[in-house]
């Protein structure tokens, strides 16, 4: 059976109730003036394509579409199996339900900016789908989709925009939504920018992204859909930039959702190693992080005042161990960090005034703690019971009395800071050298909002590290040849000042360093310097010089060290002369 026409316009022009309605729907082979058509053109003159115009058209393998045309009616090119190109224009507005489902020859499909919404199972069954090509993101995050099987990436996975595809997707300042489903199994994504225009992400929006590992939360996002990120099994590092998101609750957080049904569940927790709250945040949303049980980073951002109810609890990862909150932080909430069983030193901020009710309840490594504030902050039944009464507490020496007075303090052992209020317990910098690393410890100053950090070989700069005033790394850069990807978030506050380790460095190496502190307006407040070497070759330790580049031999304690490559080889014996 075969369909012969007359006029292609006027064919898109019939309204067809059904796919049966369709007499293509039997027959598969439209002909125009008895001359079977495989390439199909639609005139200038149309602006629409009905409902099942061109439905189970067997023979059709291509379709050019003009820029008269708004809108792709329901099922209108639905099982065409043969089509494998398809040219929407411009002027499309928008595709309906199953418009070209079951095209299992389509590889690739451009979608035009100008189309706002995608019906319902419009590219189900498009199985041979590799590629989907946009011209912007923006107009992208806008269209509605309501389910995954409407949306083209359902079986690309592969998003490109103008014809370069897309891994690390960035979503516009302008963007103020990014629709259900709207990256749902899109695999070759591997870390994606939130921008700060966004306020809502749709359900489902990166589901089944198993490509991505890293996701950077916009600070005007409020709302998360259920399944945003369900399915991405690469996800391990979350920056947080949202200061208006609301509370969570103990099973709803945007990376875990126990609301639905058991088959629905999903748990990103587990596997998040990274998570960073960015100077945006004065709120930590309740429930954010907790049960987060393997991350290895958490830093905490120089504005955050509050610590919702059990934010961090259930961080059981043994590298963990030490939590400095920053001195804006106000109040710590409920069960905060309850359950944190490797945690072994805290830091608390100037600001600090009060801590909830088992806030650090199971914290029972804890051996020593820092507090600034010259009041006492009050603190919640059994916050701080878990800790033992031989963990030391360090207060500002005028506070001391402050401390001792009060019941909820005066029972760990209480040491003075440093010398002064001002926090400059020391005034030179010390540094304890390892195989590889180096870990600084110098002054404080109450005024300082810079410390820099530069280490150089032969005046070569190996690396320059930026600290805010509270100590957290606020820049980082290295020489090509070292590795500064495993630098901890921020400096810890001891006795004796600030302390940091910069790993990455080369073996038996000598170095110079410079560390310069500055004010608000970069006045220099102080500047140190001097030398050092990793182990084994400590300051002062002779060194021979051997001619070959790739062997360093080095004389100590009677004994020759013989270091080539990553192997150490050692020679004794009995001086002879």
């Amino acid at each position: 059976m075969k369909v012969n026409i007359t006029d292609i316009a006027a064919w898109c022009s019939i309204n067809f109730t059904n796919d049966y309605a369709n007499p293509l729907y039997y027959a598969g082979y439209l002909y125009v003036n008895d001359a079977e058509v495989t390439d199909l053109v639609i005139p200038n003159s149309v602006t629409s394509i009905r409902d099942y115009a061109f439905v189970r058209y067997s023979g059709l393998t291509s379709v050019t579409i003009p820029n008269s045309v708004t809108s792709i009616g329901e099922s209108a090119f639905s099982s065409c199996g043969g089509l494998t190109s398809v040219t929407i224009p411009n002027s499309v507005t928008s595709i309906g339900n199953e418009a070209f489902y079951n095209c299992s020859g389509l590889t690739s499909i451009e979608i035009p900016n100008s189309v706002t919404s995608i019906g319902e199972f419009a590219f189900n069954g498009c199985s041979g789908m590799t590629k989907v090509n946009i011209a912007d993101i923006g107009a992208w995050c806008n269209i509605v989709f309501n389910y995954a099987e409407s949306n083209p990436l359902y079986y690309a996975k592969h998003l490109y925009l103008n014809d370069s595809e897309v891994t690390n997707l960035v979503i516009p300042n302008g963007v103020t939504s990014i629709g259900n489903y709207a990256f749902y199994g899109c695999s070759c994504l591997t870390s994606v920018t939130i921008g700060n225009s966004v306020t809502s992400i749709g359900q489902s929006a990166f589901e089944k992204c198993y490509g991505l590992n890293s996701v950077t939360i916009g600070n005007s996002v409020a709302s998360v859909g259920n399944f945003a990120f369900r399915g991405c099994g690469g996800l391990n590092t979350i920056t947080w930039n949202a200061s208006n998101y609301p509370d969570c609750t103990s099973d709803f957080t945007p990376f875990y959702d126990n609301r639905s049904s058991s088959s629905s569940k999903f748990d990103l927790r587990p596997q998040i190693t990274s998570f960073i709250i960015g100077d945006s945040v004065d709120r930590v949303p309740a429930f954010l992080c907790q049960g987060m049980e393997n991350l290895t980073t958490l830093s905490l951002g120089n504005s955050v005042e509050t610590i919702g109810a059990s934010a961090f609890a259930g961080l059981t990862n043994r590298k963990i161990n030490q939590i400095v909150l920053p001195n804006t932080l106000k109040t710590i909430g409920n069960n905060a960090f309850s359950g944190d069983s490797y945690i072994e030193s805290i830091y608390f901020g100037s600001s600090l005034e009060e801590i909830g009710q088992q806030a650090f309840n199971g914290c029972t490594r804890v051996s020593t703690m820092t507090c600034l504030a010259d009041v006492t902050p009050n603190v919640g039944e059994k916050a701080l019971e878990s800790i033992s009464s031989n963990a030391i507490l360090y207060v500002l020496k005028s506070c001391m009395q402050k401390y001792k007075s009060d019941a909820n303090w005066n029972r760990f052992v209480i040491e003075p800071l440093g010398t002064s209020d001002v926090l400059e317990p020391s005034t030179d910098v010390t540094i304890e050298s390892g195989d590889n690393t180096a870990t600084f410890t110098w002054p404080t100053n109450s005024t300082a909002e810079l410390y820099k950090l530069v280490i150089t070989k032969d005046g070569e700069t190996i690396c320059t590290l930026l600290f805010n005033g509270e100590g957290q790394l606020a820049g980082i850069s290295f020489a090509p040849a070292h590795n500064g990807s495993q630098q901890a978030p921020a400096a810890i506050m001891t006795a004796a000042g600030m302390q940091f380790t910069v790993s990455g460095l080369s073996y038996a190496t000598r170095y110079d360093y410079s560390l310069i502190v500055k004010d608000g307006s970069s006045n220099v407040l102080a500047d140190y310097s001097g030398s050092f070497g990793t182990t084994n070759a400590p300051q002062g330790m002779d060194q021979l010089t051997f001619e070959s580049a790739e062997t360093n031999k080095l004389l100590r304690n009677g004994q020759i060290f013989i270091l080539r490559g990553e192997k150490e080889y050692t020679i004794t014996g009995q001086e002879v002369k």
